[in-house]
């Protein structure tokens, strides 16, 4: 079991956002939770954790190929 932390952004998350979660998981070894919600859309959710810097080794891919840049309505 690891300790998680949750974060809530009034909107979709930023790079800065996804980059303070990567520093968290690197230095505390601890998971990280992004939520937010869209209106029409819904609340989302992205979960950052050791293996995930393993697969995205940069906040930047993870920004990118992880958080969604369009939404539906």
């Amino acid at each position: 079991m690891v300790v998680m932390r949750t974060f809530w952004c009034k909107d979709r998350p930023t790079l800065e956002d996804i980059s303070m979660a990567y520093e968290l998981v690197k230095m505390d070894d601890i998971a990280v939770s992004i939520e937010w919600f869209i209106p029409y859309n819904g609340r989302h959710q992205r979960i950052i954790t050791r293996k995930t810097l393993d697969k995205y080794p940069t906040p930047e891919k993870f920004f990118e190929e992880s958080i969604p840049h369009c939404y539906g309505v």
